[in-house]
């Protein structure tokens, strides 16, 4: 079985906590994408965030309030 991890680990603990869980499997493959700043701004720009239950939304998919 096989999976991917889209922006995954992003800290030291979520690291520490996939390299243990991965401990009998062997990460076989890895892709490294460049996006310039200003497409990562674009994107941040869009990321809302429910008040009440924290799920993260981009602007364009947010549910009707």
């Amino acid at each position: 079985a096989g999976m991917v991890l889209d922006g995954f680990p992003r800290t030291l603990e979520q690291a520490v906590a996939l390299d243990e869980a991965m401990a009998d499997e062997a990460i076989d493959r890895v892709l490294h994408m460049v996006v310039t700043a200003g497409e990562l701004t674009r994107r941040l720009g869009e990321r809302l965030v429910c008040h009440g239950c924290q799920t993260p939304y981009r602007q364009e998919r947010a549910p009707e309030r």
